[in-house]
């Protein structure tokens, strides 16, 4: 930090004339005005960094909605792979009973046909 004696040291030693009691108050008044703007300006970095934090925590609640959303997803994905595999099972049973059933039918059509051969 700069005192006011180093910024003005004639105006601030006894005696000294009219002239430099107003450099003086000047130095002093411009030391008070630097002050006061590192000040501002620390309240403003505290300020910034607040912000920040305060964006890095909403960042990470996101962050982690976006997980579990992912997650959520996920589960689905496997639950409607099972479902899909129940499905295509019960309609693989259904196509073999309904092709045993037709080789059936096409065998009684058959023994039927050769039946009516022999009686005409």
């Amino acid at each position: 930090k700069v005192s006011p004696q180093k910024l003005c040291p004639v105006a601030l030693t006894a005696g000294g004339s009219r002239g430099d009691s107003r450099a003086g108050t000047a130095a002093a008044t411009i030391f008070s005005h630097r002050r006061a703007l590192r000040a501002g300006c620390a309240c403003l970095s505290r300020e910034l960094e607040e912000e920040r934090r305060g964006k890095g925590h909403a960042l990470a609640l996101k962050e982690a909605e976006i997980a579990e959303m992912n997650k959520k997803m996920e589960d689905m994905a496997l639950e409607f792979g099972d479902m899909l595999k129940e499905t295509l099972d019960k309609m693989g049973a259904q196509l073999e009973l309904s092709s045993s059933e037709n080789a059936s039918m096409t065998r009684r059509l058959d023994d039927f046909k050769v039946a009516q051969g022999a009686t005409t």
